[in-house]
């Protein structure tokens, strides 16, 4: 679930200075409310919504929908718990298991 919903961004995100991916989770994180994430991210209303446009065009993500920011809302905690457990693993099994982009 994890991949199929943020892998697209998150492949895009590799190697760019323009990261969506924080985006995306503060707009989620915000339940879709400009003003909030714009203030969150330290952006303009304008430069958000030309990001998440760029989402919605190149990945299809439309998180102005709100079963769309469930779903993103669900994978971004299952990440999360992906991560703490990784972390978790290299402390009590040695090495850390491939990351997942």
């Amino acid at each position: 679930m994890v991949l199929a919903q943020l892998r697209p961004v998150m492949d895009h995100d590799a190697g760019r200075a323009a990261q969506l991916l924080p985006t995306l989770l503060a707009f989620v994180l915000a339940d879709g409310h400009y003003d909030r994430t714009a203030e969150a991210l330290f952006i303009g209303k304008t430069t958000l919504k030309y990001r998440l446009g760029k989402m919605a065009e190149r990945f299809g993500i439309d998180a102005k929908n709100a079963d769309t920011r469930f779903e993103l809302r669900l994978a971004f905690e299952l990440l999360a718990l992906i991560e703490t457990r990784r972390e978790s693993d290299q402390w009590d099994n040695g090495p850390v298991r491939p990351h997942l982009h």
